[in-house]
């Protein structure tokens, strides 16, 4: 018996030791909580708000309760510290004559939540308004994604979607974190038949962990506003996701040095400046195309950070590669790059495929740069043979070259 008792207090020491030890901060815990306390003061929202509100901070547990789609055509204003939770299927709806003035602080934040701690239990948050007011400060949103938001609109899953519909969405978010979303945690709308998009107003110092899809989902015009702060883990894509698009406002763009995921054509007319640290990768479909000779890519990156052009998968023709086309603007540079895995197609009048080609007349330097793994050339420089055409310049040294199913520098001009 002493034996038995001394083993069992051994057994229960080293579980004691193990419990105290293990580190559980890289587990995340999806197992269904029990619902948030829900008090006498605990108020249900009405489906249609027409005149405006402010929902207050009263209660010690849920302030309100969700159980419908909440139709929003005034300005609704959530105070500090508010916690709301919803029934699943249920959503928040900004109509265009609306508002959602949702301004928390670090002390006392807002809180938008499932009824039960479960991944995509309620839809989310979607903004049709273009109200200036339309604001997520300090707002924690939680287990959004059941279904899209607005299925008519935009089909993606998503926790809080800024919609292009007749009307342009408009949005300010900061400090803003969202999680647990089965889907895109932000998505900003372009509309379905032109490149028109909804209005992503400022984006600061937000955080995206563990939405099932993409951390942000926008068109290229809204990457300037995406600040280097924000952070992302373990999301389906840990940064932003750019759709097809085109940059024709005629303003230079500056895209942070964080990570981006590029799933179409990217048709630059003015031109982009991609700081140090940046890695896009690139769907079969996507590239980037500076057209005419006020557009331009300027990618200077550092030898401790360079900037990164790669496939999303890393075989040679993943993605079609970066064009120059009509352009001599001197601001096409690329400079400490790697660009690898392009090559799944050839631009149109150029014989091969490569990871960088220069068309018609353009200009690019390109230095300390690895061009690797291409489906073709790594580099083509042409055309002057067509009627019409002219040749292309390129100032280039201290390049590497490797692993290119073609010669490494193609001159077709």
């Amino acid at each position: 018996m002493k034996t038995l008792k001394k083993a069992i207090k051994i057994s229960l020491i080293l579980l004691s030791i193990c419990l105290t030890n293990c580190s559980t901060d890289d587990i995340i815990d999806e197992t269904p909580s029990a619902p948030l306390e829900v008090t006498p003061n605990t108020i249900t929202l009405e489906c249609d708000y027409n005149t405006d509100t402010i929902l207050t901070n009263h209660s010690n547990g849920v302030d309100y309760i969700v159980d419908c789609q909440v139709n929003i055509d005034a300005l609704v204003t959530i105070e500090p510290g508010t916690t709301i939770i919803f029934k699943t299927g249920t959503s928040l709806y900004v109509n265009s004559g609306g508002a959602l003035s949702a301004d928390g602080i670090a002390e006392s934040p807002i809180t938008f939540k499932g009824e039960q701690n479960i991944k995509g239990y309620w839809r989310g948050v979607g903004f049709e308004s273009n109200d200036v007011r339309n604001k997520l400060n300090y707002v924690k949103i939680n287990n959004a994604g059941s279904s899209p938001i607005n299925s008519t609109w935009y089909n993606q899953k998503a926790a809080v979607v800024v919609f292009k519909t007749i009307h342009t969405g408009k949005l300010s978010i900061k400090n803003t974190i969202i999680e647990n979303t089965d889907g895109i945690g932000l998505a900003v709308m372009n509309h379905i038949t032109n490149y028109n998009s909804a209005d992503l107003n400022v984006f600061s110092n937000n955080t995206f962990n563990n939405n099932s899809g993409a951390a942000v989902r926008v068109s290229a015009e809204h990457v300037e506003k995406i600040d280097s702060n924000s952070t992302y883990t373990n999301n389906g894509f840990n940064g932003v996701s750019i759709r097809e698009s085109k940059l024709d406002d005629g303003i230079e763009h500056i895209w942070q040095g964080i990570d981006y995921y590029i799933d179409g054509e990217i048709d630059i007319r003015k031109g982009i400046k991609i700081l140090p640290g940046a890695k896009l990768q690139f769907s079969p479909n996507g590239f980037l195309v500076a057209k005419y000779n006020n557009a331009y890519i300027n990618a200077v990156g550092t030898a401790s950070e360079n900037i990164i052009f790669t496939g999303h998968v890393t075989t040679p023709g993943s993605w079609k590669g970066i064009y120059i086309l009509d352009s001599n603007n001197v601001q096409n540079k690329f400079s400490y790059c790697k660009i690898s895995y392009g090559g799944s197609a050839s631009q149109t009048l150029v014989s091969n495929k490569s990871n960088l080609t220069l068309f018609n007349g353009s200009y690019a330097q390109v230095t300390n740069c690895e061009i690797s793994n291409s489906n073709g050339c790594g580099i083509i420089v042409g055309v002057s043979t067509i009627t019409g055409f002219s040749a292309c310049t390129i100032n280039q040294s201290n390049n590497t070259f490797q692993n290119n199913v073609s010669n490494d520098f193609c001159d077709q001009g």
